[in-house]
């Protein structure tokens, strides 16, 4: 589920980058860039996930708006800048610019979809408890919730399906809401 999402937020940053005048796409392969941006948005939040942060998860579903001001939106800029450097081999002034357009657009298609959701009366704080306590369709001893405080304490950590923890919160949460 997390790669469907990923592949439409991929395709929507490539549109984005096209779109936009202060990026110079025809310095770079568009789709490669979209594909590296979303992917390390993904993977950043996931980490928080994992690590016992969901702040970044509830941000992205909060259905408000989220600014390139944003705390979470800048640690989250840092790792996509690091990955567009390393992955993709642009400038890093270069990265940076697309970083800034990357990061708030992703959280907010996802914000997007969370408003509506939210009008429609779906629960999305019952979304991330029941994805984080076994529930949304993932299945596995002890729960997500489990496994999270398991990885905390020391203990291993669950898994479902592949993929680590906070992956499959994420991919979970973000299922569900898409279904929807």
């Amino acid at each position: 589920m997390l790669d469907q999402l990923i592949q439409m937020a991929t395709q929507q940053l490539g549109q984005q980058f096209v779109e936009n005048p202060d990026i110079p796409n025809d310095q770079f392969d568009v789709n490669q860039v979209a594909q590296t941006a979303g992917t390390s948005i993904f993977e950043t939040i996931a980490g928080q996930i994992g690590g016992g942060n969901i702040g970044g998860i509830t941000e992205m579903l909060s259905g408000q708006q989220t600014t390139g001001n944003n705390p979470l939106v800048s640690g989250i800029a840092s790792n996509v800048l690091n990955a567009l450097v390393q992955k993709s081999g642009l400038n890093p002034q270069l990265a940076q610019t697309i970083a800034s357009v990357a990061v708030p657009f992703v959280m907010n298609m996802f914000n997007k979809q969370a408003g509506a959701a939210q009008s429609g009366g779906i629960d999305i704080g019952g979304l991330i408890s029941g994805a984080l306590s076994g529930g949304g369709g993932n299945k596995g001893g002890g729960g997500l919730l489990g496994g999270l405080l398991g990885g905390l304490l020391g203990g291993n950590k669950q898994q479902s399906g592949g993929g680590d923890l906070g992956s499959q919160v994420l991919g979970s949460v973000l299922g569900q809401l898409m279904k929807r």
